[in-house]
Protein backbone atom coordinates (compact mmCIF):
# COMPACT_ATOMS: atom_id res chain seq x y z
CA UNK A 1 0.00 0.00 0.00
CA UNK A 2 1.43 3.16 -1.30
CA UNK A 3 2.02 6.48 1.12
CA UNK A 4 -1.16 8.70 1.31
CA UNK A 5 0.63 11.90 -0.58
CA UNK A 6 -2.62 14.08 -0.30
CA UNK A 7 -5.14 13.98 2.28
CA UNK A 8 -8.87 14.72 2.17
CA UNK A 9 -10.82 15.65 5.79
CA UNK A 10 -14.22 15.66 4.64
CA UNK A 11 -16.98 12.94 4.11
CA UNK A 12 -18.11 9.47 1.58
CA UNK A 13 -20.94 11.87 0.95
CA UNK A 14 -19.95 15.02 -0.41
CA UNK A 15 -19.41 14.65 -4.42
CA UNK A 16 -16.78 17.31 -4.10
CA UNK A 17 -14.71 15.26 -2.05
CA UNK A 18 -14.90 12.60 -3.88
CA UNK A 19 -14.24 14.32 -7.52
CA UNK A 20 -11.34 15.69 -6.15
CA UNK A 21 -9.88 12.32 -4.99
CA UNK A 22 -10.62 10.85 -8.77
CA UNK A 23 -8.92 14.58 -9.98
CA UNK A 24 -6.05 13.28 -8.00
CA UNK A 25 -5.40 9.76 -8.82
CA UNK A 26 -5.47 10.47 -12.58
CA UNK A 27 -2.38 12.80 -11.66
CA UNK A 28 -1.10 9.52 -10.18
CA UNK A 29 -1.11 10.50 -6.76
CA UNK A 30 -1.90 8.66 -3.85
CA UNK A 31 -4.94 10.21 -1.80
CA UNK A 32 -7.06 9.53 1.03
CA UNK A 33 -10.46 10.53 2.14
CA UNK A 34 -10.25 10.85 6.02
CA UNK A 35 -14.45 11.06 7.35
CA UNK A 36 -14.08 10.78 11.16
CA UNK A 37 -13.04 8.95 13.78
CA UNK A 38 -15.91 5.24 14.20
CA UNK A 39 -15.36 1.94 15.52
CA UNK A 40 -15.92 0.68 12.21
CA UNK A 41 -13.36 2.39 9.76
CA UNK A 42 -12.54 5.22 11.57
CA UNK A 43 -9.26 4.23 12.78
CA UNK A 44 -6.59 6.16 13.73
CA UNK A 45 -2.67 5.00 15.32
CA UNK A 46 -0.56 7.99 16.29
CA UNK A 47 2.26 6.80 17.70
CA UNK A 48 5.17 9.37 19.41
CA UNK A 49 8.66 7.40 20.08
CA UNK A 50 11.55 9.50 20.90
CA UNK A 51 12.08 11.46 17.99
CA UNK A 52 9.60 9.82 15.25
CA UNK A 53 6.28 10.00 15.25
CA UNK A 54 4.41 7.80 12.71
CA UNK A 55 0.12 8.12 11.90
CA UNK A 56 -2.04 5.61 10.02
CA UNK A 57 -5.54 6.13 9.24
CA UNK A 58 -7.68 3.07 8.84
CA UNK A 59 -4.57 1.01 7.99
CA UNK A 60 -2.74 3.72 5.43
CA UNK A 61 0.32 5.44 6.50
CA UNK A 62 0.77 8.67 6.75
CA UNK A 63 4.23 9.79 6.49
CA UNK A 64 4.71 13.66 5.52
CA UNK A 65 2.10 14.87 3.60
CA UNK A 66 2.25 16.67 0.55
CA UNK A 67 -1.49 18.69 0.63
CA UNK A 68 -4.14 18.48 3.13
CA UNK A 69 -7.54 19.87 2.74
CA UNK A 70 -10.33 20.34 5.01
CA UNK A 71 -12.82 19.86 3.10
CA UNK A 72 -15.56 19.71 5.53
CA UNK A 73 -14.49 18.32 8.92
CA UNK A 74 -17.21 15.81 10.69
CA UNK A 75 -14.86 14.39 14.27
CA UNK A 76 -16.57 11.53 14.68
CA UNK A 77 -19.31 9.25 12.89
CA UNK A 78 -22.39 8.91 15.28
CA UNK A 79 -22.37 5.99 17.81
CA UNK A 80 -25.23 3.35 18.75
CA UNK A 81 -25.06 1.17 21.86
CA UNK A 82 -23.45 3.94 24.43
CA UNK A 83 -25.68 4.05 27.87
CA UNK A 84 -26.85 7.71 28.55
CA UNK A 85 -23.95 8.14 31.41
CA UNK A 86 -20.88 7.64 28.96
CA UNK A 87 -22.42 9.51 25.77
CA UNK A 88 -21.10 13.13 26.94
CA UNK A 89 -18.13 11.93 28.13
CA UNK A 90 -17.53 9.95 25.06
CA UNK A 91 -18.37 12.92 22.70
CA UNK A 92 -16.07 15.45 24.45
CA UNK A 93 -13.30 12.25 24.25
CA UNK A 94 -13.62 11.95 20.20
CA UNK A 95 -13.45 16.22 19.82
CA UNK A 96 -10.47 16.19 21.73
CA UNK A 97 -8.50 13.37 19.68
CA UNK A 98 -9.86 14.75 16.66
CA UNK A 99 -8.48 18.15 17.52
CA UNK A 100 -4.97 16.15 18.30
CA UNK A 101 -5.02 14.73 14.86
CA UNK A 102 -5.94 17.80 12.63
CA UNK A 103 -3.34 19.59 14.49
CA UNK A 104 -0.93 16.74 13.75
CA UNK A 105 -1.54 16.80 9.98
CA UNK A 106 -1.73 20.17 9.79
CA UNK A 107 2.21 20.00 10.76
CA UNK A 108 3.32 17.21 8.89
CA UNK A 109 1.14 18.57 5.31
CA UNK A 110 3.73 20.86 3.35
CA UNK A 111 0.80 22.56 1.89
CA UNK A 112 -2.97 22.86 3.53
CA UNK A 113 -6.27 24.56 2.28
CA UNK A 114 -8.79 25.74 4.76
CA UNK A 115 -6.64 24.63 7.56
CA UNK A 116 -6.31 27.03 10.96
CA UNK A 117 -6.21 30.47 9.60
CA UNK A 118 -9.68 29.76 7.70
CA UNK A 119 -11.22 29.28 11.56
CA UNK A 120 -10.46 32.85 11.66
CA UNK A 121 -11.53 33.86 8.05
CA UNK A 122 -14.66 32.37 9.03
CA UNK A 123 -15.24 35.72 11.20
CA UNK A 124 -18.34 37.47 9.19
CA UNK A 125 -17.04 41.00 10.82
CA UNK A 126 -13.14 40.43 10.05
CA UNK A 127 -14.11 39.59 6.72
CA UNK A 128 -15.63 42.42 6.22
CA UNK A 129 -13.14 44.71 8.10
CA UNK A 130 -10.42 43.06 5.53
CA UNK A 131 -12.67 43.54 2.46
CA UNK A 132 -13.36 47.22 3.25
CA UNK A 133 -9.48 47.36 4.44
CA UNK A 134 -8.32 45.61 0.82
CA UNK A 135 -10.85 48.26 -0.98
CA UNK A 136 -14.16 46.91 -1.62
CA UNK A 137 -17.56 48.28 -0.34
CA UNK A 138 -19.28 46.86 2.48
CA UNK A 139 -22.81 47.00 3.21
CA UNK A 140 -23.79 48.79 6.54
CA UNK A 141 -23.74 45.53 8.85
CA UNK A 142 -25.13 45.18 12.63
CA UNK A 143 -24.79 41.98 14.58
CA UNK A 144 -26.39 41.98 17.98
CA UNK A 145 -28.96 40.15 19.67
CA UNK A 146 -30.62 43.51 21.43
CA UNK A 147 -34.28 44.06 19.78
CA UNK A 148 -34.10 47.72 19.98
CA UNK A 149 -30.83 48.26 18.43
CA UNK A 150 -32.62 46.15 15.27
CA UNK A 151 -35.76 48.10 15.63
CA UNK A 152 -33.67 51.47 15.14
CA UNK A 153 -30.97 49.92 12.13
CA UNK A 154 -33.46 48.79 9.72
CA UNK A 155 -36.02 51.91 10.49
CA UNK A 156 -36.84 53.79 7.22
CA UNK A 157 -33.84 51.31 5.53
CA UNK A 158 -34.25 48.08 3.42
CA UNK A 159 -32.68 45.64 5.46
CA UNK A 160 -32.12 41.99 5.26
CA UNK A 161 -31.11 39.58 7.96
CA UNK A 162 -28.84 36.93 7.66
CA UNK A 163 -27.54 34.06 9.89
CA UNK A 164 -24.16 32.05 10.94
CA UNK A 165 -24.39 28.93 9.12
CA UNK A 166 -26.53 27.15 6.96
CA UNK A 167 -29.42 24.88 8.12
CA UNK A 168 -33.16 22.71 6.85
CA UNK A 169 -35.84 21.66 8.70
CA UNK A 170 -37.14 18.80 6.94
CA UNK A 171 -40.08 16.38 7.43
CA UNK A 172 -38.99 13.25 8.31
CA UNK A 173 -41.42 12.01 5.22
CA UNK A 174 -39.38 14.54 3.16
CA UNK A 175 -42.71 16.16 2.04
CA UNK A 176 -41.20 19.90 3.22
CA UNK A 177 -38.06 21.44 3.39
CA UNK A 178 -37.31 24.99 5.06
CA UNK A 179 -34.28 26.40 4.91
CA UNK A 180 -32.51 28.94 6.70
CA UNK A 181 -31.62 31.75 4.42
CA UNK A 182 -31.40 35.68 3.53
CA UNK A 183 -34.52 37.34 4.17
CA UNK A 184 -35.98 40.86 4.28
CA UNK A 185 -36.80 42.56 8.03
CA UNK A 186 -40.24 43.73 7.51
CA UNK A 187 -42.39 45.29 10.36
CA UNK A 188 -40.76 44.83 13.85
CA UNK A 189 -43.89 46.35 15.49
CA UNK A 190 -45.66 42.89 15.50
CA UNK A 191 -42.72 40.81 16.47
CA UNK A 192 -42.29 39.66 20.18
CA UNK A 193 -38.62 40.93 20.76
CA UNK A 194 -37.94 37.79 22.19
CA UNK A 195 -37.75 36.04 18.73
CA UNK A 196 -35.15 38.62 18.31
CA UNK A 197 -33.09 38.47 21.22
CA UNK A 198 -32.74 34.74 21.63
CA UNK A 199 -29.76 34.84 19.04
CA UNK A 200 -28.21 37.39 17.74
CA UNK A 201 -28.01 37.60 13.54
CA UNK A 202 -26.59 39.87 11.18
CA UNK A 203 -28.37 42.34 9.76
CA UNK A 204 -27.49 44.27 6.84
CA UNK A 205 -28.45 47.13 4.36
CA UNK A 206 -30.04 45.73 1.82
CA UNK A 207 -28.25 46.40 -1.39
CA UNK A 208 -30.09 47.81 -4.87
CA UNK A 209 -28.53 44.79 -6.95
CA UNK A 210 -28.32 44.62 -10.61
CA UNK A 211 -26.67 40.87 -10.04
CA UNK A 212 -24.67 38.79 -8.18
CA UNK A 213 -20.63 37.58 -8.89
CA UNK A 214 -19.43 33.99 -7.49
CA UNK A 215 -16.18 34.63 -7.79
CA UNK A 216 -14.36 31.01 -6.86
CA UNK A 217 -10.49 31.78 -6.18
CA UNK A 218 -8.34 28.95 -6.38
CA UNK A 219 -4.61 30.06 -5.93
CA UNK A 220 -3.85 32.90 -8.18
CA UNK A 221 -6.51 32.15 -10.52
CA UNK A 222 -9.81 33.70 -10.60
CA UNK A 223 -13.20 32.23 -12.03
CA UNK A 224 -15.93 34.98 -11.91
CA UNK A 225 -19.81 34.23 -12.51
CA UNK A 226 -22.49 36.11 -12.86
CA UNK A 227 -25.49 35.21 -11.25
CA UNK A 228 -28.91 37.20 -12.52
CA UNK A 229 -32.74 36.37 -13.41
CA UNK A 230 -33.72 36.71 -16.83
CA UNK A 231 -36.76 39.13 -15.78
CA UNK A 232 -34.59 41.99 -14.89
CA UNK A 233 -34.79 41.73 -10.90
CA UNK A 234 -32.23 40.89 -8.62
CA UNK A 235 -32.79 37.72 -6.30
CA UNK A 236 -32.25 39.19 -2.64
CA UNK A 237 -30.46 35.13 -2.45
CA UNK A 238 -29.83 32.97 -5.48
CA UNK A 239 -28.77 29.62 -3.80
CA UNK A 240 -32.59 29.21 -3.16
CA UNK A 241 -33.11 29.76 -7.13
CA UNK A 242 -30.15 28.05 -8.52
CA UNK A 243 -31.69 25.26 -11.02
CA UNK A 244 -35.29 26.87 -11.77
CA UNK A 245 -35.16 28.25 -15.30
CA UNK A 246 -35.01 31.92 -14.51
CA UNK A 247 -32.00 32.29 -12.67
CA UNK A 248 -28.99 32.27 -15.34
CA UNK A 249 -24.98 32.10 -14.24
CA UNK A 250 -22.88 33.21 -17.41
CA UNK A 251 -18.99 33.70 -17.24
CA UNK A 252 -18.26 37.82 -16.88
CA UNK A 253 -15.28 39.59 -16.41
CA UNK A 254 -13.57 41.77 -13.47
CA UNK A 255 -11.60 44.57 -13.90
CA UNK A 256 -8.39 44.72 -12.89
CA UNK A 257 -8.79 46.69 -9.34
CA UNK A 258 -11.63 44.50 -8.20
CA UNK A 259 -9.50 41.29 -9.14
CA UNK A 260 -6.63 42.82 -6.76
CA UNK A 261 -8.77 43.60 -4.06
CA UNK A 262 -10.00 40.04 -4.18
CA UNK A 263 -6.43 38.56 -4.45
CA UNK A 264 -5.27 41.10 -1.73
CA UNK A 265 -8.64 39.87 0.55
CA UNK A 266 -7.35 36.13 0.15
CA UNK A 267 -3.67 36.76 0.97
CA UNK A 268 -4.52 39.06 3.88
CA UNK A 269 -7.03 36.04 5.29
CA UNK A 270 -4.19 32.99 4.55
CA UNK A 271 -6.15 31.33 2.87
CA UNK A 272 -6.10 29.57 -0.70
CA UNK A 273 -8.88 28.78 -1.79
CA UNK A 274 -12.73 30.79 -1.04
CA UNK A 275 -15.89 31.61 -2.64
CA UNK A 276 -16.15 35.16 -3.02
CA UNK A 277 -19.61 36.53 -2.80
CA UNK A 278 -20.43 40.42 -5.09
CA UNK A 279 -23.50 41.90 -5.39
CA UNK A 280 -23.18 44.49 -8.09
CA UNK A 281 -25.77 48.09 -7.55
CA UNK A 282 -27.52 49.32 -10.31
CA UNK A 283 -25.16 52.19 -10.14
CA UNK A 284 -22.33 49.19 -10.69
CA UNK A 285 -20.82 49.42 -7.75
CA UNK A 286 -19.43 46.47 -6.45
CA UNK A 287 -20.26 45.30 -2.47
CA UNK A 288 -18.46 42.88 -0.71
CA UNK A 289 -20.60 40.57 0.84
CA UNK A 290 -18.60 37.13 2.21
CA UNK A 291 -15.98 34.78 1.25
CA UNK A 292 -16.25 30.91 2.26
CA UNK A 293 -13.15 28.93 2.70
CA UNK A 294 -15.55 26.17 2.37
CA UNK A 295 -17.80 26.82 -0.70
CA UNK A 296 -19.24 24.74 -3.19
CA UNK A 297 -17.45 25.64 -6.38
CA UNK A 298 -18.10 22.52 -9.12
CA UNK A 299 -21.92 23.99 -9.70
CA UNK A 300 -20.05 26.66 -11.34
CA UNK A 301 -17.80 24.68 -13.56
CA UNK A 302 -21.15 22.80 -14.55
CA UNK A 303 -22.59 26.15 -15.41
CA UNK A 304 -19.57 27.20 -16.96
CA UNK A 305 -17.84 24.56 -18.29
CA UNK A 306 -15.05 26.24 -20.04
CA UNK A 307 -13.56 27.05 -16.57
CA UNK A 308 -11.64 24.48 -15.69
CA UNK A 309 -12.36 24.97 -12.03
CA UNK A 310 -11.77 21.10 -10.56
CA UNK A 311 -8.47 21.25 -12.58
CA UNK A 312 -7.12 24.38 -11.39
CA UNK A 313 -7.98 23.05 -7.55
CA UNK A 314 -6.22 19.62 -8.15
CA UNK A 315 -3.74 21.17 -9.39
CA UNK A 316 -3.41 23.44 -6.11
CA UNK A 317 -3.30 20.49 -4.39
CA UNK A 318 -0.10 18.72 -6.84
CA UNK A 319 1.80 21.56 -6.79
CA UNK A 320 1.23 22.89 -3.42
CA UNK A 321 1.53 26.64 -4.31
CA UNK A 322 -0.77 29.72 -5.07
CA UNK A 323 0.92 30.35 -8.81
CA UNK A 324 0.25 26.90 -9.60
CA UNK A 325 0.38 26.23 -13.54
CA UNK A 326 -2.85 24.55 -15.54
CA UNK A 327 -1.23 21.37 -18.19
CA UNK A 328 -3.09 21.76 -21.08
CA UNK A 329 -2.41 17.86 -21.61
CA UNK A 330 -4.72 17.58 -18.53
CA UNK A 331 -7.27 20.38 -19.39
CA UNK A 332 -9.85 18.38 -20.94
CA UNK A 333 -9.01 15.11 -18.95
CA UNK A 334 -9.88 16.73 -15.22
CA UNK A 335 -13.54 17.87 -15.96
CA UNK A 336 -16.36 17.32 -13.77
CA UNK A 337 -17.71 15.94 -17.30
CA UNK A 338 -15.29 13.46 -17.25
CA UNK A 339 -15.42 12.66 -13.55
CA UNK A 340 -19.18 11.89 -14.37
CA UNK A 341 -17.85 9.47 -16.56
CA UNK A 342 -15.84 7.41 -14.63
CA UNK A 343 -16.17 4.22 -12.45
CA UNK A 344 -15.36 6.43 -9.73
CA UNK A 345 -18.38 8.16 -9.89
CA UNK A 346 -20.76 5.26 -10.97
CA UNK A 347 -19.88 3.57 -7.57
CA UNK A 348 -20.08 6.44 -5.08
CA UNK A 349 -23.52 7.06 -6.72
CA UNK A 350 -25.04 3.94 -6.04
CA UNK A 351 -23.75 3.56 -2.41
CA UNK A 352 -23.67 7.89 -1.23
CA UNK A 353 -25.22 9.89 -4.00
CA UNK A 354 -28.28 11.88 -2.15
CA UNK A 355 -27.86 10.69 1.01
CA UNK A 356 -28.89 13.63 3.63
CA UNK A 357 -26.38 14.98 5.65
CA UNK A 358 -27.58 15.11 9.39
CA UNK A 359 -24.76 17.42 10.05
CA UNK A 360 -27.01 20.22 8.60
CA UNK A 361 -30.51 18.97 8.70
CA UNK A 362 -32.77 19.03 11.90
CA UNK A 363 -35.61 16.77 11.40
CA UNK A 364 -39.21 17.01 12.29
CA UNK A 365 -42.82 15.98 12.77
Amino acid sequence: MSPVTDLIVGTKTDYHAIAVMWALKQLGRSPLLWDGLSIDDGHMHLAIDGGRSSLALNGHQVETLHSLWFRRQIPYKEFANVTPEAHKFLKRELYEADRVLCAFLEKISKFTVCGSPSKVALSKVHQLQVARDVGFRVPKTLITNQFDAVRSFVTGTRSIVKHFAPHYFMRRDHSQLRVVGTSEVGELMDIDPRSVEIAPAIYQERVDKSYEVRLTVVGDKLFPAKIFSDDGDAFLDWRSELGKAHCKVAPCKLGPQVEQSALRLMRRLNLEYGCIDLAVSKLDEIYFLEVNPGGQFLFIEDLIPEYPILHAFCSLLAQGRRDFALNDTWRSKLTMRAFERSDDFYEWEQVYARKDDDHFITYIG
